[in-house]
């Protein structure tokens, strides 16, 4: 997902990132994404949804994930 020009590139975007994704997403600084935290940006962020993609699979498979 995620290339640079150099592995040097690489390892730093890919930190960059998830740096990004824990300062916008850790609510409680845990050092943990849990629902709870990402329900609350989402709601206060929507448009977070539409950068990260989907995440969450179809209700029905959720169902079924969750069922396992």
């Amino acid at each position: 997902m995620i290339y640079g020009q150099t592995l040097e590139d690489t390892e730093y975007l890919i930190t960059e990132y998830v740096d990004f994704l824990m300062r916008k997403f850790d609510v409680d600084r845990d050092g943990k994404i849990s629902f709870d935290d990402y329900s609350k940006t989402v709601d206060q962020t929507p448009n977070l949804l539409e950068f990260l993609g989907q995440l969450i699979p179809e209700l029905g498979k959720l169902y079924e994930i969750l069922a396992e």
